[in-house]
């Protein structure tokens, strides 16, 4: 941010026309009070200014996926403002909670930014135009139906007289409507749908875009910190006085039990001053055990459970005839580690608080649990506590909360009325993290003469986050997240059953990008190909046979017409590849207990392993669905693009514990893709449905490591079963 931060009574997050500041109140002049001068809202969303610029308020985190673009086009498209109008602002959280969740659902998780706002934005553009109508329609006494709003002016179509937006706003906001306009549907969008370039891309190409691990106030202090190195331990000591005298350096913070962590932080006038007295202050922790010692040792129980029998989620036809009769049998372990988030902006949060006033600047996927945090970690009730979300580096659902807000407000607290800037090390964060949890698929299935399976058995047994809940036909009670995708079977097969052990091991586990699909996709996309190349049958057909087998599939109808456009794109089965390079697909849809909505996704990509091992991703294609229709193709596609990076780096990742301490402490030793390890040749084509689909944000990434691997067993005929890659041996003669 250049200059001096603007006034905290008008501080705001605006992007367009390089206005660039961070906000806590929305300072609008009441309804029924305003003058020709000032700006006007028309209900909480929306505030228009007299020179016709619309603040359009946005509920949802950026962090990256254009929801500031994408969720202001929802608006747009109703309101029918010019595009060149619309500055998008976050929501005031305070106003929020205060207001009895008057923006619906502060939290920006699961690809829920269109799902969660789309109707509920295009009805607030809607009833917004709506009321300027009306309010042209009555200065000139006119059936509001003669009246047109389109790029922020109102024409009265018989007579051309015409009235800009910003003329009429202070009119507007008194309107009452009788009830609410309808909205459009697909076919009659003009804006959305198009591929709007997104409005904070330039920000961020010139270095603009404000993050909050760039905010700063003048005088702020800064704050680094300890947490226990080992799962196991707990801060038994710490002893101040060798950093006390060290330059900068103003006091030390016992974070004992704060946020849920375990740790010390000191504060200095700087970060590096913080960090560097941290280095020189003994901490001394105890041993407790509370968390497995070793992941390897861990997840061979998971592969000793998932031999037995667990709570079945599907239990289709008479499996143990079907197995007693067959003609061949497949039997296969598939197994995924723990990873992590290593979103690039690491963990932060800036506080100032006074016994009147806590004040929060973060960068938070979920802004309503960060407001509740602060008020219970500080004692003040809610109208006290004030919230400025920023951009985020990085998400992936590790930015939801981790102890940063309790933590911050407990450092500011030790410094009355000074802001305080709470930054994570990198190695603090790897650390200190609610990992996506391991994953374990014992497969197991029988074949007919004709390759065809008749019965076939998965048990999967994973480390598990959240509640249980009764899921699939049999009312499983059993976690929701370590059971996606695999609830029920889109593929047809006479006998099969789905068993499910839901582990609890004491690793600190949460939600993490594409959630439980990514090994579920990983052993079933994986054992399907097995069964195929077993059977000596084309993979991509062979799947095709299975679906049209599978009759009970509500949505098998579009996987098909899936695999047939990824074949038409991927050139499948059409060149003829020379050793040592292959072509492999994944296929999933995202599917959630309960729903019938869906993202299908299906993807192919063609590698080239050197007879070293060395592994080159040539070429990806995409199939996605589209459904009634996408918000911003341009938006989706970067989406998809950097999701195919995401899930490329995770197939050489992962978090080991060993003695209790995780071994990965930056990038030298969990590795981020780098631009070489792109494919040079990305497609995407849309599949159009009869219905809206349900995100877009991490619904490609559980499908590369399946399609990776199983183009390796095409080019080298090894089959991998075991992420990450490097466990693997690669080579060939």
């Amino acid at each position: 941010m250049s200059g001096a931060p603007q006034s905290l009574d008008r501080r705001r997050f605006v992007i367009g026309a390089g206005l660039v500041g961070a906000a806590f109140a929305v300072a609008a002049t009441p309804v029924g009070a305003q003058n020709s001068g000032a700006p006007v809202e028309l209900g909480p969303w929306i505030e228009i200014h007299p020179d016709d610029t619309v603040i359009i308020r946005i509920g949802k985190s950026e962090i990256g996926q254009g929801v500031f673009t994408s969720n202001a086009m929802m608006v747009c498209e109703e309101l029918r403002c010019d595009w060149k109008h619309a500055r998008p602002e976050f929501v005031d959280p305070r106003r929020h909670m205060l207001g009895k969740l008057v923006y619906g659902r502060l939290e920006t998780t699961a690809a829920s930014s269109a799902r969660d706002g789309r109707e509920i934005l295009q009805q607030v553009g809607a009833s917004a135009r709506e009321r300027l109508k009306a309010a042209a329609a009555a200065q000139w006494n006119v059936p509001i139906a003669e009246v047109e709003a389109k790029d922020s002016v109102l024409t009265h179509q018989p007579t051309g007289r015409s009235l800009r937006f910003g003329e009429v706003a202070t009119d507007a906001a008194s309107v009452k409507l009788d009830g609410e306009p309808k909205i459009k549907t697909p076919d009659q969008f003009t804006l959305m749908g198009t591929r709007v370039a997104r409005l904070d891309s330039a920000m961020k190409a010139r270095g603009e875009a404000i993050y909050s691990v760039d905010f700063r106030l003048p005088d702020m202090l800064f704050a680094s910190l300890r947490m226990r190195p080992n799962l196991n331990a707990a801060l038994k000591s710490y002893d101040f006085e060798a950093a006390r005298a060290l330059p900068g350096v103003l006091g030390a913070v016992d974070l004992r039990g704060v946020g849920g962590q375990e740790g010390v932080a000191i504060v200095a006038n700087s970060w590096w001053r913080a960090e560097s007295a941290l280095k020189k202050t003994p901490i001394e922790w105890s041993v407790e055990k509370r968390a497995p010692e070793s992941s390897a040792a861990t997840l061979a129980r998971a592969g000793e459970i998932a031999d037995t029998r667990g709570l079945a989620l599907i239990a289709d036809g008479d499996a143990a005839a079907a197995f007693a009769g067959a003609a061949k049998k497949f039997d296969a372990r598939y197994e995924t580690p723990m990873l992590t988030h290593a979103g690039m902006e690491t963990v932060n949060c800036a506080a100032r608080y006074t016994p009147d006033r806590l004040e929060l600047w973060v960068g938070t996927q979920s802004p309503e649990t960060a407001m509740k945090s602060a008020a219970k970690a500080s004692g003040l009730p809610m109208e006290k506590i004030f919230l400025q979300n920023f951009f985020l580096g990085g998400g992936f659902g590790g930015r939801a909360g981790r102890g940063e807000i309790e933590q911050a407000v407990k450092i500011a607290m030790a410094f009355p009325g000074k802001p305080v800037k709470l930054i994570w090390p990198r190695e603090e964060e790897m650390r200190t993290n609610a990992y996506h949890p391991f994953g374990v698929t014992r497969c197991e299935a029988e074949l007919d003469a004709e390759g065809k399976p008749v019965a076939i058995k998965l048990v999967k047994a994973g480390d598990v986050t959240g509640e249980p809940q009764a899921i699939g036909p049999l009312k499983a009670v059993v976690n929701g997240q370590n059971s996606r995708s695999i609830y029920d079977l889109p593929y047809g097969v006479p006998a099969a059953l789905v068993d499910i052990h839901d582990m609890r091991t004491g690793f600190p586990v949460g939600i993490w990008r594409s959630v439980g699909d990514y090994h579920n996709v990983f052993a079933i996309e994986c054992f399907v190909d097995e069964l195929a190349r077993g059977a000596g049958a084309d993979p991509l057909a062979y799947r095709k046979a299975l679906l049209a087998a599978g009759t009970k599939y509500w949505n098998r109808d579009h996987w098909i017409a899936a695999l047939d456009m990824l074949a038409k794109a991927a050139r499948w089965g059409a060149d003829t590849l020379p050793r040592g390079t292959g072509m492999g697909l994944a296929i999933s849809d995202h599917r959630r207990p309960g729903r019938t909505d869906s993202s299908i996704c299906a993807v192919a990509v063609q590698v080239t392993v050197a007879k070293d091992g060395a592994l080159k991703v040539d070429r990806a294609h995409v199939v996605f669905e589209s459904g009634l229709g996408l918000i911003n193709p341009l938006v989706v596609e970067q989406q998809l693009r950097g999701q195919m990076s995401w899930a490329l780096g995770s197939l050489w990742q992962e978090v080991s514990v060993e003695n209790g301490e995780v071994r990965q402490k930056n990038f030298g030793d969990y590795p981020v893709p780098r631009m070489s390890d792109i494919p040079a040749e990305i497609t995407i084509d849309y599949l159009k449905t009869d219905r809206w689909n349900q995100g877009v944000g991490e619904m490609l990434v559980p499908m590369p490591p399946a399609a990776v691997c199983n183009a390796i067993h095409a080019a080298i005929g090894k089959r991998i079963r075991t992420l990450p890659l490097r466990r693997s041996d690669l080579t060939w003669t």
